[in-house]
């Protein structure tokens, strides 16, 4: 079931909104309406986060724009904005937009969006391309970690190839990372390959936390493939991955977890 979660402080365009929602795909669930920046601050504190799969957010919200909080969290999935203004599309593109809808829009306009997002999906999968994240102590020890799992923790993954099966299994993958709403886990040999889950947090609560750790909302690191890490900014660290040239972030609310993670 598709989770989808909708930013409007509009009551009447809400409605609207869950209405073409609902219309285009039945089992799809709408988890909250979040009318303000502050709520969506403090939904995405929650401890447990719905399994999200979209995201629809109108710009000018009660108490500013929307990009306040967006700009403080990383998001787990793809965002189509929706607003009465066509000046926004540069910074709406800077968070992650695949879809931009000026109000009033219609069923067809909506639904021509949500096509085009699907049609993104699988060119995705078909071009199987990991994109790191951008920016630049060094990293000794944590070669050593064993790569036996411990018992209970996620072994391997069946992935679907084509017309058959393959088995991929945890200690060759490198790091997943959520892309456009998909997971992808990166092997060692550098392909990239979609996993069925689609939730980063449970997929991480899965698998064993001596030798994975979810870096931020998005990325899940193998401690095995980690070459260094530097500075990036007061509270983030840059984590350099073998067979990566640009390295992935840890966020704000990690970065000190990454730290006693790796000294433990």
């Amino acid at each position: 079931m598709p989770q989808i979660l909708v930013i409007e402080d509009e009551p009447l365009a809400a409605e609207k909104l869950t209405g073409f929602i609902q219309r285009y795909q039945k089992d799809a669930e709408v988890v909250a309406v979040l009318t303000s920046v502050a709520e969506v601050l403090a939904f995405f504190e929650q401890d447990e986060l719905p399994s999200l799969q979209l995201i629809f957010a109108d710009i000018e919200l009660r108490d500013g724009a929307v990009f306040k909080a967006l700009a403080q969290l990383d998001l787990p999935c793809p965002v189509i904005f929706t607003t009465s203004y066509d000046s926004y599309g540069v910074q709406a593109f800077s968070h992650q937009a695949v879809g931009y809808l000026l109000k009033p829009f219609t069923y067809k306009v909506f639904s021509d969006t949500m096509e085009k997002l699907t049609q993104l999906k699988n060119k995705l999968l078909a071009q199987a391309d990991i994109a790191p994240a951008s920016a630049a102590t060094t990293l000794a020890a944590a070669q050593s970690v064993p790569t036996t799992p411990q018992p209970g923790y996620r072994q391997r993954f069946l992935l679907k190839q084509g017309q058959g099966l393959q088995l991929l299994e945890a200690a060759n993958i490198s790091c997943i990372r959520a892309v456009k709403g998909i997971l992808l886990a990166q092997d060692e040999k550098g392909q990239s390959l979609m996993l069925s889950e689609n939730n980063v947090q449970q997929l991480a609560e899965s698998l064993d936390p001596s030798r994975f750790f979810q870096l931020n909302r998005s990325d899940i690191i193998q401690i095995n493939f980690i070459e260094r890490l530097e500075p990036y900014g007061k509270e983030n660290l840059a984590v350099y991955l073998r067979g990566q040239t640009e390295p992935l972030l840890s966020s704000k609310t990690r970065t000190a977890l990454l730290r006693k993670w790796l000294n433990s």
